[in-house]
């Protein structure tokens, strides 16, 4: 079992250069790209997803501000193709959890042709009236904003991180797989800015992915756990599916928002099947993944 901390062991103390993205960048073969949520990290959604450098090229950016990324990289949309040319990385399947949809949804739809296909984790993408959050309102405001970004925030989350992560996962157990979270990354003063920026543009860019999602040409797969306490994970599913045909969505019943984490045989199986499309017939889902969605993909399930 791989724990986030193994990606950071000799990267957490370093600050980020300007213009900088920090990228984790393993294995060899067809690539691989994970795009994390709100508030994380990439090396949250490469330590459960870590069994695919075994046969993938895999590269986890933390995206622009939080992390080791600087935030000013956000400033250009056009930062994850930028990523995707600077290192060479041509047709990958990429892994998006909640609302790190967004940008695969965006480039999927910009560049067709460019991807071999979307996994979409809990995905956080149709228009949703914006939450209270007022710590995050809080640590942007003007004047107080970055008093409490640098003194205040790192001491709450210090104390207030036990019980967030328990809620985040319910309704189930906290993964091995999160093991040493680095929470001194997710304080750092720019992750909150990073935050109020994927807010504040959410709704603009979900409504310009529901105008265009019929053109939706890559092979797209979403995962929807039933239980997801954080958003309504089924209703994002149904929302993009209504709009975009071709989407398969897989329900797994009793699953949360951190799939990822709690069913990580899921998520690298639906990578292993849209990149390698010939090998269909032995793919298998759990039980615990609904019958209709299996029988939709034409694979059996587990015995």
């Amino acid at each position: 079992m791989t724990h986030i901390s193994r990606f950071f062991r000799r990267a957490r103390h370093r600050t980020a250069p300007p213009r900088s993205l920090h990228v984790i960048d393993e294995g060899v073969g067809d690539p691989v790209v994970l795009l994390h949520g709100l508030g994380t990290l990439g090396a949250e959604v490469a330590a459960p997803l870590d069994s695919l450098r075994s046969d993938f090229r895999l590269l986890a950016p933390d995206r622009p501000g939080y992390g080791l990324s600087a935030l000013a990289i956000g400033d250009d949309p056009r930062w994850f193709g930028r990523m995707l040319r600077a290192r060479h990385v041509r047709r990958p399947v990429v892994v998006a959890h909640s609302i790190g949809a967004v940008t695969a949804l965006r480039y999927a739809l910009k560049h067709p042709a460019k991807l071999a296909g979307l996994v979409l984790v809990a995905p956080f993408c149709k228009p949703t009236e914006a939450a209270a959050m007022p710590l995050l309102r809080l640590a942007v405001a003007p004047v107080i904003g970055g008093t409490v970004r640098r003194h205040i925030l790192p001491h709450l989350l210090a104390r207030l991180a036990p019980a967030h992560i328990a809620a985040v996962f319910a309704p189930e157990p906290v993964s091995q797989s999160f093991g040493t979270f680095p929470l001194e990354m997710v304080a750092r003063p720019d992750a909150p800015l990073a935050m109020a920026r994927d807010l504040r543009g959410f709704n603009a860019n979900a409504d310009w992915i529901g105008t265009h999602a019929r053109r939706l040409s890559s092979p797209t797969i979403i995962l929807s756990g039933t239980e997801d306490p954080i958003i309504d994970s089924e209703a994002h599913a149904a929302w993009l599916a209504q709009r975009a045909p071709g989407v398969t969505v897989l329900k797994v019943e009793g699953g949360g928002h951190m799939l990822h984490h709690t069913h990580p045989n899921l998520v690298t199986h639906a990578v292993r099947m849209l990149a390698r499309r010939d090998a269909r017939e032995h793919f298998t889902y759990p039980r615990s993944v609904n019958q209709n969605c299996r029988e939709r993909l034409g694979v059996p399930s587990l015995i």
